[in-house]
Formats: C-alpha cells, sequence, structure tokens
C-alpha cells in the first residue's frame, strides 16, 4: 500500500494550453452541432488520455504493484466506452 501512496504522489494533473483550448474546441463543436452530449465525453475523454500519456510510466508501475489497480483501470476504460456508445445511439442525444 505504501508503494501506491509513493507513486500516486508523482502524478501530474497539468495541461497545456494547447490541450485545454482543444479539448474546449471538442466541447464548442459538439455544441454547435446539437451533440454535447456526446460533446461532453469527447472532450472529457481527450483531456483523460492527455493525462493518462502524460503519467503512463507512473501508473503502470502502479499497476505493477496493485492488480487491483490495473482491474479498476480496466473496468472504468470499458465502462467510458460502452456509455460513451449508448449515449451515441440513444434517442435523446439526438
Amino acid at each position: 500500500m505504501e508503494a501506491l501512496i509513493n507513486l500516486s504522489s508523482q502524478i501530474q494533473f497539468s495541461l497545456t494550453a494547447s490541450q485545454v483550448i482543444i479539448s474546449l474546441g471538442i466541447l464548442a463543436a459538439a455544441y454547435l452541432t446539437g451533440r454535447l452530449k456526446i460533446g461532453i465525453f469527447a472532450s472529457l475523454a481527450s483531456i483523460g488520455y492527455w493525462i493518462y500519456n502524460a503519467n503512463e510510466t507512473v501508473l503502470i508501475q502502479m499497476a505493477a504493484a496493485n492488480a487491483y489497480a490495473l482491474f479498476t483501470t480496466m473496468f472504468v476504460g470499458l465502462f467510458m466506452g460502452f456509455f460513451l456508445i449508448y449515449a451515441w445511439v440513444s434517442p435523446s442525444s439526438r
């Protein structure tokens, strides 16, 4: 458990200005096309991807330190993927 606490203190949640502009642009484009629900998920997914990409080695070490972290990461990724597909095909999103 101490290994996870030490590794989690190394995770950085900083984004560059261009990454924030891109994610806001995705959100604005979705709003203009009437797909705000999809835009919110795509914007959050892009931010999550950039945070993961910046901290990939730390997260892999955390997953190696604890198999539960790996399972949780996979489960959350699958859940968000299915949720995004559901929001895409849901009649209320049109």
